[in-house]
C-alpha cells in the first residue's frame, strides 16, 4: 500500500514540476526579470522597518505573572498616591533610572584607605559638576540621593570605622566566635538634622569587613573592602524615563568614558583602581550598538560563501561546463532576495523587528545553499546521461524538466519543514522568539520562491551557454576544443578512497557493527551533556564582550552578593483595626519566612509600629501618620484614600488620595481607608537558575491561602520566570515541531518506516546538538531557543534528502539503495554543510554573544547533520528501510551483500 501511495504522491508532484520546468525553460529571461522586480518592490519596505529594543518586552515571557504584578504595583504605589515624596531604593517596582560607578582596587588592595577614598571623591565631584543633576535626581529630605556618598565623608572614616574597629576588638576578647561581618548599616546625621542611611553590603561589596586593631596598618585601615559603589538615583517615571533623564545619562556615560581612559586600568603604570560604570539605558543602547557593529559580517559572509561555492561547484568541470561565478552568485542572491523580501513585507505590515533578526541572513544562506547544491547536483547528473540529438531548445527543456522533477520534491519538503518549524516558534511565550520566527519563516518561503525562479532562470542561461559551447568566464568568447580537456580540481582518487570507507560502514556487516558502536558512544555522550545543560541568560551576554556594560555586570556579580527584596502587597482595602486581619497578616509573614530560600531574620512591617494597638484611622489619620513617620520609608508603604458621602448621589465617593500636605487641612471632612499597603521580606539563597523560582511559587501559594487580598512581588521575579519558562517552551516547541514534521514528511513520503527513520535521525541530531551546546558553554535561553527551533528544520532537511533518494533511486536490495542514496545526495549535502561552515566562520570573530552562539550552534548542527545523514541514517535504512516490490531486481541481478563491497566501481558512478 505504501509504495502505491508514494508512487501516486510522487507522480503528482513530479507532474507539477514537469509543467513548471517546461514553462521556465521557455521564458527564463522573463522569470528572472519578474522575480527581480518583485524583490525590488518588497525590499523597499525595509525603509519603514521599526525595531523593538526594550529588554523587558523581548526576553521575558509574554504572559509573565511578574510583569502583570509589576503593572499593578506601579498603579498602586506612585508619586500621585504615596504619602511622601522621598526616594527609597527597596520600594522600586522596577530597576528605576540610575547611574552607577564601581571603584575596585587592583590586586586585592584595601580601598578603605585615605588615598583611595580621596581619588574616588575627586571623580564624584566631576559628576556633581555636570549640569542638570539637581533637575533629574531622585530626592530624599529635599536633597539629591546618592547612595554611597556618605562613605566619602571624613566622619565615616574617622568616627564610624575607627570606633567600630575598637568596639569589635573589645567584643572579640569576650567572644572568640564573634562575626567579622556584623556591621552592615551606617547611619549618618547631617548638620541640618537629616539622617543618611547606607547599606554597607551594597556600597562596599561582599568583601567588606571591620578589621581588628592588630590587622590595621598603624591604625589607618580600620576596615577592609575592595569595592566602593556610588549610585546616582534619578527621577523614576512609571512608563519610560523622561528626555531630561535620558540626556543626563548620556552625558554621564560620556564623562565616565573619558575618566576611565585617563584613569587607566590595573595593568597600566598609572592605574590606581579599576572603574566600571553604567546607567539605566545602557543595556538597551549597547544591545543596539552591538548588532549594528556586526552587520558588516553579513557582507563578508556572502562574499566568502560565493567564492567557496564557486570552487565546490567547479569540481570536475571544464571551461565550458564550469558554473563560473554567475550560478553561485544567483543561488546566494536568491537567499539574499528571500531575506530582503521578508523584511520588507513585514515592514509593510507594520510588524516590528528586533536585534535577533540580523541573524536570519546567516540562517537563510545555509538553507539557500542546500537548495542550490541539490538543484545543481541534479542538473549535473541528468546532463551526464543526455545524448539527445534534438534541437538546443528541446534539449534545454528536457534537462530543466528532469532537473526539477528530480530535485523539486526534496527542496519542497525541506522548505516546508523549515517554514513549519518557525511557524511553531511563533507559539512560544517570548516576544523575541516570536518576531524572529515570523521573519525567518517568511524568509524561507521567499528563498524557496527565488530558488525556483531567479536561480533556476540562471540555470537555464547556464545550460544555454553550455549548449552553445561558450566560455564559462567570458561567455562572449566561443570555447575551443582544447578547453574540454581542462578539468578543474580533479579529485577522483580522493573520492574513490572516501567512498570505500563509507561503503564499508554502510553496507558490510562488520562496518554496520562499527557504525552502531560509534552511534551508541555518540548518543550516550550527547545525552549526558544535554541533561546537564544550564538554563537562563546573563545580561552581559546581550552586549559586546568589550562593552563597558559587560564589565560593569561582571564586576557587580563578582563583588556584590545581594539578595532581592520581596514585597507582600495588600492590593485591596481591608480593615487593619480588625484583630482577625492583623492575625492573618502576622501568620502570612511567619509562613512566608518559613519557606526555604526566604530569610527569617529580615522583615519590614509598618504594623509593628502599633504592635497590638488599634490604629483608629477611619475618621482621622493623625495617629497613623505620627506613628509611621518615625521610620520615613513606611510613609510610602501605606496608601490612604479620602472618601465622603455625596448626598446628591446618595453614596460614598472618593475624594482622592491623602498626602502629607493634607494634614494642615480640615481632615474631619472625610473618612479614610487604607487602599493598599506593603510589607517586605528578603531572599536568603540564590542559584541564578530555575531553582530561584521555587520560593516565588511557594510565596504565591502562601498568599493565595492566607485569606487576604495579597500578592508577592519582586523585581527579580520576571528573571526567575524566564529561567523557568525556557525549558518548557523548548520542549513544547520541539514536540509540536516533531508532530508537524511527521505529518509533512508523511504527505511527501507516505511510508511509516521511512518517516520513522527521518524522525529518529532528527532526534539523534537534536540530542547531539544540546549535548555539544553544553560542552561549548551555551545555555538554554530565549536566544538559544531560537537556534534549537531553527535546528529542527535543518535536521529534517538532510534526513529527508537521504530517505527520499533511498526510495526513488531505482532497484536493488536495501544495501545497494542505501549506498546509491549516499552517492546521490552525499555530495550536495557535504557541499552545503561545508559552505555554510566556511561562510559563518567569520561570526567566530564577532564580539556579539548572539552571533557567537549562532556560530557555535551552526557549526555543531552542520557537523552532526553530515554525520547522521551520511553515516548513521544510511546504515539504518540498509537495515530497516522500505523494501517494496518495485525495488526488487530481476533474478539475473546478484543481491548478495558481499558483492556490495565492490559497488564503488564504474557502474554505480555512471548511474549517479
Amino acid at each position: 500500500m505504501f509504495h502505491y501511495l508514494f508512487q501516486k504522491v510522487n507522480l503528482f508532484y513530479e507532474k507539477l514540476f514537469l509543467n513548471y520546468g517546461r514553462f521556465i525553460s521557455r521564458h527564463y529571461v522573463k522569470v528572472i526579470v519578474a522575480s527581480f522586480m518583485v524583490n525590488l518592490v518588497l525590499s523597499m519596505g525595509i525603509l519603514r522597518l521599526q525595531m523593538i529594543t526594550n529588554v523587558d518586552q523581548l526576553f521575558f515571557p509574554v504572559r509573565s505573572q511578574a510583569k502583570q504584578d509589576e503593572k499593578l504595583v506601579k498603579s498602586l504605589f506612585n508619586n500621585s498616591t504615596m504619602l511622601g515624596d522621598d526616594f527609597f531604593l527597596h520600594q522600586l517596582a522596577d530597576f528605576g533610572t540610575w547611574a552607577e560607578i564601581n571603584f575596585q582596587t587592583c590586586s586585592d588592595k584595601n580601598i578603605l584607605s585615605e588615598n583611595y577614598l580621596q581619588h574616588v571623591k575627586k571623580i564624584h565631584e566631576l559628576v556633581l559638576e555636570m549640569a542638570d543633576l539637581d533637575e533629574v535626581c531622585a530626592r530624599r529630605n529635599g536633597e539629591c540621593l546618592i547612595d554611597g556618598v556618605d562613605l566619602l565623608e571624613p566622619q565615616f572614616y574617622e568616627s564610624f570605622l575607627r570606633s567600630s574597629m575598637e568596639r569589635k576588638s573589645s567584643l572579640y576578647q569576650w567572644d572568640q566566635s564573634y562575626d567579622r561581618k556584623n556591621f552592615r548599616f551606617y547611619v549618618s546625621f547631617g548638620d541640618s538634622g537629616k539622617i543618611g542611611f547606607t547599606d554597607l553590603t551594597y556600597n562596599l561589596g561582599k568583601d567588606f569587613r571591620i578589621n581588628f586593631q592588630n590587622e590595621s596598618v598603624n591604625g589607618k585601615e580600620p576596615a577592609y573592602a575592595r569595592l566602593v559603589k556610588l549610585r546616582y538615583n534619578l527621577k523614576d517615571n512609571i512608563d519610560n524615563p523622561t528626555p531630561e533623564v535620558i540626556n543626563w545619562e548620556m552625558k554621564f556615560l560620556s564623562l565616565m568614558k573619558t575618566v576611565k581612559k585617563n584613569q587607566g586600568e590595573c595593568n597600566d603604570k598609572n592605574g590606581l583602581f579599576r572603574i566600571s560604570y553604567a546607567a539605566s539605558q545602557s543595556l538597551d543602547n549597547e544591545m543596539t550598538a552591538n548588532i549594528t557593529l556586526d552587520i558588516k559580517l553579513v557582507v563578508g559572509t556572502f562574499s566568502l560563501i560565493i567564492v567557496f561555492a564557486c570552487l565546490l561547484m567547479s569540481l570536475g568541470t571544464n571551461l565550458i561546463t564550469s558554473p563560473s561565478y554567475v550560478l553561485p552568485f544567483a543561488g546566494i542572491g536568491s537567499a539574499f532576495f528571500g531575506i530582503s523580501s521578508s523584511f520588507g513585507l513585514c515592514s509593510y505590515l507594520n510588524y516590528p523587528g528586533c536585534n535577533l533578526i540580523f541573524v536570519i541572513p546567516f540562517l537563510v544562506i545555509g538553507i539557500g545553499i542546500d537548495d542550490m547544491f541539490l538543484i545543481y547536483s541534479s542538473f549535473q547528473q541528468v546532463s551526464k546521461k543526455n545524448s539527445s540529438q534534438d534541437s538546443k531548445d528541446k534539449i534545454l527543456q528536457d534537462l530543466i524538466v528532469k532537473t526539477l522533477t528530480r530535485s523539486g520534491v526534496s527542496i519542497t519538503i525541506t522548505s516546508l519543514t523549515d517554514f513549519t518549524a518557525f511557524l511553531v516558534g511563533i507559539t512560544t511565550g517570548f516576544r523575541s522568539v516570536q518576531i524572529f520566527c515570523l521573519y525567518a519563516g517568511i524568509s524561507i518561503l521567499f528563498c524557496y520562491f527565488y530558488q525556483l525562479t531567479f536561480f533556476t532562470g540562471f540555470l537555464c542561461l547556464h545550460c544555454r551557454r553550455i549548449l552553445n559551447k561558450q566560455n564559462a568566464f567570458l561567455p562572449c568568447i566561443k570555447a575551443q576544443p582544447k578547453h574540454l580537456s581542462i578539468n578543474f580540481f580533479n579529485t577522483k582518487k580522493l573520492k574513490e578512497n572516501g567512498l570505500k570507507i563509507f561503503e564499508f560502514l554502510i553496507c558490510h556487516k562488520l562496518g554496520k557493527l562499527i557504525t552502531l558502536f560509534l552511534f551508541l558512544i555518540y548518543m550516550s555522550f550527547s545525552a549526558w551533556n544535554a541533561y546537564h545543560i544550564h538554563e537562563g541568560i546573563e545580561l552581559q551576554d546581550l552586549v559586546s564582550d568589550d562593552s563597558y556594560y559587560s564589565t560593569y555586570v561582571k564586576d557587580n556579580s563578582k563583588l556584590n552578593d545581594l539578595y532581592p527584596i520581596v514585597m507582600l502587597v495588600m492590593k485591596e482595602p481591608i480593615d487593619y483595626d480588625d484583630i482577625q486581619n492583623r492575625i492573618l497578616i502576622e501568620n502570612l509573614l511567619k509562613n512566608s519566612a518559613k519557606i526555604k530560600g526566604i530569610s527569617n531574620s529580615f522583615r519590614l512591617n509598618w504594623l509593628d509600629m502599633f504592635k497590638s494597638n488599634k490604629i483608629d484611622y477611619k475618621n482621622s489619620v493623625k495617629n497613623l501618620i505620627d506613628s509611621i513617620k518615625s521610620y520615613p520609608p513606611f510613609l510610602n508603604d501605606v496608601i490612604i484614600k479620602k472618601t465622603y458621602f455625596n448626598y446628591d448621589l446618595n453614596k460614598t465617593v472618593s475624594a482622592g488620595y491623602f498626602k502629607m500636605s493634607d494634614l494642615d487641612a480640615n481632615e474631619n471632612m472625610y473618612e479614610y481607608q487604607i487602599e493598599a499597603s506593603r510589607f517586605y521580606l528578603q531572599y536568603s539563597e540564590l542559584y541564578l537558575s530555575s531553582l530561584d523560582a521555587i520560593p516565588m511559587h511557594l510565596l504565591r501559594k502562601v498568599c493565595q491561602e492566607s485569606g487576604l487580598p495579597v500578592i508577592p512581588y519582586s523585581i527579580t521575579f520576571k528573571y526567575y520566570e524566564q529561567f523557568e519558562e525556557t525549558l518548557p517552551n523548548v520542549i513544547q516547541s520541539f514536540i509540536i515541531a516533531l508532530e508537524s514534521m511527521y505529518l509533512i514528511a508523511l504527505i511527501f513520503i507516505p511510508d511509516l518506516v521511512s518517516v520513522f527513520c527521518i524522525i529518529a535521525s532528527m532526534l539523534s541530531i537534536m540530542t547531539g546538538l544540546m549535548g555539544f551546546m553544553h560542552l561549548w558553554g551555551l545555555s538554554l535561553s530565549s536566544i538559544t531557543m531560537i537556534e534549537l527551533i531553527m535546528s529542527v528544520g535543518f535536521c529534517i532537511d538532510f534526513s529527508a534528502h537521504v530517505t527520499h533518494a533511498f526510495i526513488t533511486n531505482g532497484k536493488g536490495n536495501r544495501n545497494r539503495r542505501a549506498y546509491k542514496a549516499f552517492m546521490h545526495v552525499g555530495v550536495p549535502i557535504f557541499n552545503s554543510a561545508l559552505s555554510t561552515i566556511v561562510g559563518i566562520s567569520l561570526l567566530g570573530f564577532s564580539k556579539s554573544y548572539i552571533f557567537k552562539s549562532f556560530f557555535k550552534t551552526m557549526i555543531i548542527l552542520m557537523s552532526l547533520g553530515m554525520l547522521n545523514s551520511l553515516l548513521f541514517l544510511p546504515a539504518l535504512l540498509s537495515l530497516i528501510g522500505p523494501n517494496w516490490p518495485v525495488h526488487k531486481e530481476s533474478e539475473s541481478c546478484q543481491n548478495n551483500e558481499e558483492e556490495m563491497v565492490h559497488l564503488n566501481g564504474s557502474k554505480v558512478n555512471e548511474a549517479v
